[in-house]
């Protein structure tokens, strides 16, 4: 780099020296050498103008028609002299004949016209006339003292103006070169920096590649034993039930006559469940999926969704007495296997917590929010005592519980609540965090990209499956939404 400063400077300074040169050259001797040309002729047309007016004097006072005359009339050409002198810088004044000789006193000599700067003096001449004949002539020469002081004085001002401008066109540019030479040089060795560190992350990232292949190799020979495996084991398990589903048919054709009532019944449970656990094994191939190819969403029947999780749990509700009350749940645009998932994981939960409510209840239903459609499942359960606590506290914590899921499947999780919805709460804070956690737990186990997100808002019915109520004692409930990105 300081050799190509170098040779950059040296091409500039080439080209830069000789223009401040000319410059200063043109400005230090230029102006005074036209300044003094300039006043010379100023100083030649002064000669010409005294000579022609001394000139007329000569032919208004003195006899000129007669070359004899004139050695008389010396005594006036001098007093002519005195008149014409005064005020006039003039060195030398000759007088001479029509034949060009000078005429014998008829000539003024000073004594600054011996000094050096008057060896040539300006001169002007004009003719003395007498009825339109030239008889003579006057020559006049002028002092050029002055202008040679004032063009040495020009001439030393115009050489230090000269110098300094020559300097300045040179140094100023220079500067400014060396300086951009300087900053260049800075921004190459910051791009060859930049470029060596670009060559380091390209061989880190090419090995990172390589790696990262290398793992998808591998992970595509696990997910095939995998996919082997579990296709073995669903093959296996279909066989005894397979076998269960016949036996107790041919139970029912054969005793069912000699069994009570109480004993169908629990043939025919066992044959539902027998069923069920064979849509359950023939799940199993497409959960063992889940994260690794994506599940098209398609119209789900909310309706037989809710059934297949009621007959799962019938044994257990028919035992605790709970009454199931539902409506028309209509269809939605999701993954069926995961709304079984979370509906049955509710409902669950829902019986679970009912304790020891005399009339257990279970509400099942849907809300309409135009943008999206609200399900939810509520129960009368005593729960525990109501406890005071913070929402953001609460949902904070149970989201940063289920970060590192989310982190291992690569997801964005976050969660946001509205302004509306108060922080200070009071109710089963324990069941709300266990809710929160199954929902977006399953949110995230059922989501292959993308992000989950939570959202809370206030609605004006309690649509909420925690007890959570306001302070203020208000009937409003906090709504929870989990946002699960089809596929």
């Amino acid at each position: 780099m300081p050799a190509q400063r170098l040779a950059l400077g040296q091409r500039l300074a080439k080209r830069l020296l000789p223009l401040a040169l000319l410059i200063g050259c043109c400005i230090s001797f230029g102006l005074p050498a036209t300044f003094y040309g300039i006043g010379l002729a100023a100083l030649q047309r002064t000669a010409t103008v005294y000579a022609h007016e001394l000139a007329k004097n000569l032919e208004r006072h003195l006899v000129v028609e007669l070359q004899s005359l004139w050695k008389y009339q010396v005594p006036k050409f001098g007093r002519l002299l005195q008149d014409f002198l005064p005020y006039r810088d003039v060195v030398r004044i000759r007088v001479l004949d029509e034949t060009g000789r000078p005429i014998v006193g008829y000539e003024h000599t000073t004594t600054e016209d011996q000094v050096w700067w008057n060896l040539h003096p300006p001169l002007g001449s004009a003719p003395i006339s007498f009825n339109d004949r030239v008889v003579g002539t006057v020559e006049v020469y002028v002092s050029r003292r002055m202008l040679l002081l004032v063009t040495l004085s020009l001439l030393v001002g115009c050489t230090a103006v000269g110098v300094s401008l020559a300097v300045f066109v040179y140094a100023a540019p220079m500067r400014v070169v060396y300086s951009m030479e300087r900053q260049i040089a800075d921004l190459i060795g910051n791009l060859q920096r930049s470029n060596v560190e670009l060559e380091r992350h390209a061989a880190e990232n090419a090995h990172l590649v390589e790696t990262l292949q290398h793992t998808l190799d591998n992970l595509k020979t696990k997910n095939a034993e995998l996919d082997r495996f579990v296709y073995s084991v669903s093959h296996d398990l279909k066989a005894p039930l397979v076998t269960l589903q016949g036996m107790s048919s041919l139970l029912l054709e054969d005793y069912g006559e000699k069994l009570d009532e109480e004993g169908r019944y629990y043939i025919e449970r066992l044959q539902v469940n027998t069923q069920h656990m064979e849509r359950l094994i023939m799940d199993l191939l497409a959960l063992s999926r889940i994260g690794r190819e994506a599940r098209a969403p398609e119209d789900v029947s909310l309706d037989e969704v809710v059934d297949d999780c009621l007959t799962e749990q019938a044994e257990t509700m028919r035992t605790r007495g709970v009454q199931v009350s539902r409506g028309a749940l209509g269809t939605l645009w999701a993954v069926r296997t995961q709304m079984l998932q979370i509906i049955g994981n509710l409902l669950g939960n829902a019986v679970k917590y009912l304790g020891d409510t005399p009339v257990p209840r279970v509400d099942i239903g849907t809300v309409d929010r135009d943008a999206y459609v609200e399900c939810y499942v509520k129960d009368n359960g005593i729960g525990i005592d109501p406890v005071d606590f913070s929402l953001r506290d609460l949902l904070g914590q149970a989201i940063k519980t289920l970060a590192l899921r989310a982190h291992e499947k690569s997801l964005e999780l976050a969660y946001y609540i509205q302004p509306e919805v108060p922080d200070a709460l009071r109710g089963d804070a324990g069941r709300l965090r266990q809710i929160v956690l199954n929902l977006v737990g399953n949110a995230i186990k059922f989501t292959t990209q993308g992000e989950v997100v939570v959202e809370v808002c206030q609605a004006p019915e309690a649509l909420c499956t925690a007890p959570a109520t306001l302070p203020t004692g208000e009937e409003d409930t906090v709504v929870m939404h989990a946002a699960i990105p089809g596929g």
